[in-house]
C-alpha cells in the first residue's frame, strides 16, 4: 500500500487532474508579492490610528499573515471544492474562476509539512515586527516630567516643580497631575504612606496619610511606545491641622 508523502496532490479547484498551467517559482513568489502589496493597501486604507510601528509596516505585516493563512486554507479547501458538482450559472462561474486564480498562486510543490513550517515562519516575523521588540518602532524621545498640579478640595490649584514640598493636612484628599511631555505619555504612580486611585491621564488622587509626617509621591513615566522612561517625585509635610 503506497505511503502518503504529505506532498498536496495537484488537482484543480473543482475536480479533475490540475492541467499543466504552473507558473514559474519566481513568477509565482511576483504574484503573491503582488497580492500582498494589494491586501496591504487596502488595510492601510481601513486603519485609521497611529501605533508604535509605521502604518505601512503594520499593514504589510497582517497582509503577509492573511497570505499566509490563505495558502493553509486553500490546501485543504481546495481538494474540498475540488470533489463538488457546481451547478452551471453565474455562482458556479465565480466560483470556478476563484479556484483557478488561487490554484495558480498556491505553491502545489511543497509538501503539507513544508508549507506549514513556512507559513509559521512569516506569521511568526509578522507578529515580530508588530511587536515591542521590532527594529521597525517609531523613533521616540525622553519622556520629560514638568512638573505637577495639585488641585485641592476647596478649589485651590498649585504648580510646583519636581522634587518640591507641599504641605496636606493629614487624610486631606488631593488631585495630583503630573504635566508630560508628550502628553500621550503613559504614568504610573506610588506613594510610601499616603493612599492613591488612579484618575484620568497622568493625574492620581492622593490621600495624606494619618500617622505619618513625611510622604513621598512619585510617578514613573513611559514613553508611549514604552521605549524609554523617567521619575519624578513629590515630597509632602503632613500637619495635623487643616491651612
Amino acid at each position: 500500500m503506497p505511503r502518503d508523502s504529505g506532498r498536496s496532490e495537484p488537482t484543480g479547484s473543482l475536480g479533475g487532474p490540475q492541467e499543466p498551467h504552473s507558473l514559474p517559482c519566481l513568477v509565482r513568489i511576483f504574484f503573491n508579492l503582488i497580492l500582498v502589496a494589494v491586501i496591504a493597501l487596502l488595510i492601510d486604507l481601513k486603519l485609521n490610528r497611529t501605533g508604535c510601528v509605521p502604518l505601512a509596516v503594520e499593514a504589510v505585516c497582517w497582509a503577509v499573515l492573511a497570505v499566509a493563512i490563505g495558502h493553509l486554507t486553500w490546501r485543504y479547501l481546495g481538494r474540498v471544492l475540488g470533489r463538488l458538482e457546481l451547478n452551471a450559472g453565474i455562482f458556479g462561474f465565480m466560483v470556478g474562476q476563484l479556484g483557478s486564480f488561487f490554484d495558480v498562486l498556491h505553491p502545489r510543490g511543497l509538501s503539507n509539512r513544508t508549507l506549514w513550517t513556512g507559513a509559521a515562519l512569516l506569521g511568526a516575523a509578522a507578529l515580530f515586527f508588530q511587536s515591542s521588540l521590532s527594529p521597525l518602532r517609531r523613533a521616540e524621545l525622553l519622556p520629560v516630567v514638568q512638573g505637577f498640579r495639585v488641585s485641592a478640595n476647596s478649589g485651590s490649584v498649585r504648580r510646583l516643580g519636581a522634587g518640591d514640598r507641599i504641605e496636606i493636612s493629614r487624610g486631606e484628599g488631593v488631585l495630583v497631575q503630573a504635566i508630560v511631555e508628550p502628553e500621550s505619555s503613559q504614568c504610573s504612580w506610588s506613594a510610601e504612606e499616603g493612599g492613591i486611585q488612579a484618575s484620568a491621564g497622568c493625574s492620581v488622587s492622593y490621600t495624606a496619610p494619618m500617622e505619618a509626617v513625611h510622604d513621598t509621591l512619585s510617578v514613573l513615566v513611559k514613553s508611549p511606545c514604552g521605549t524609554y522612561s523617567t521619575s519624578a517625585s513629590l515630597h509632602t509635610e503632613v500637619t495635623h491641622d487643616r491651612p
